[in-house]
């Protein structure tokens, strides 16, 4: 039986009374989502592909929720916060909304990554960094294309609207920076090898600067 508290519907405690979807954001803490239920691993992974594009928003960061929240309620995904209480259906909005979930996921790690950023940027002389700014659309849009593609969806990236293109490519910095410190590593050993310690030493603080911002 479904009970009425303080204005909003509280859901059975079993799953089989409550039936989810692979499509579904269920949130949760400790051994209540073990194993990971599929769909907040998959949203997950699309929060990832935006962290980015989240570091290099210059105002309304919110937007960047908004698109997600929305891309996966458009593909038939519902946010659903599960406790020992049982389950309950996520509002978009308030404090413990889905845009303030989604913006809380957003903001982790943002200091160490818009520091690797900033090392990237300065270390490349300034002009790799794209500065432009994208709509509530075009981040919803860039959700959508995100979303379908962790679901195994063919794409048409030639069909994609420009600025979902670019935004892909943006998206791409972090493997960019991944890549950087994994050649790093390989000339900071080399490096060592020749006992040419200064070399080395400065490059351990280029990577220092851009694992730690």
């Amino acid at each position: 039986e479904r009970n009425k508290v303080r204005g909003r519907e509280e859901m059975p405690f079993k799953t089989e009374e409550f039936p989810t979807t692979d499509r579904d954001v269920v949130i949760g803490r400790g051994p209540m989502l073990a194993p990971r239920p599929v769909g907040l691993v998959n949203y997950r992974k699309a929060v990832k592909a935006h962290r980015v594009l989240y570091a290099l928003c210059d105002s309304d960061k919110a937007r960047v929720a908004r698109g997600i929240v929305r891309a996966v309620r458009t593909r038939g995904g519902r946010f659903i916060k599960r406790d020992a209480t049982g389950y309950e259906l996520l509002e978009d909005e308030g404090k413990n909304g889905a845009f303030e979930k989604a913006s809380q996921a957003l903001r982790e790690k943002q200091t160490a990554l818009k520091g690797q950023i900033r090392a990237f940027d300065e270390a490349s002389g300034g002009n790799v960094i794209p500065r432009k700014q994208f709509s509530d659309d075009e981040f919803y849009q860039y959700s959508l294309y995100v979303l379908g593609k962790i679901h195994g969806e063919p794409s048409d990236l030639a069909a994609l609207p420009a600025s979902v293109k670019e935004m892909i490519e943006v998206s791409k910095l972090e493997e960019r920076l991944a890549q950087q410190l994994k050649e790093l590593d390989k000339r900071i050993e080399a490096a060592a090898a020749k006992d040419d310690y200064i070399t080395a030493g400065q490059l351990q603080a280029y990577y220092k600067a851009l694992t730690e911002g």
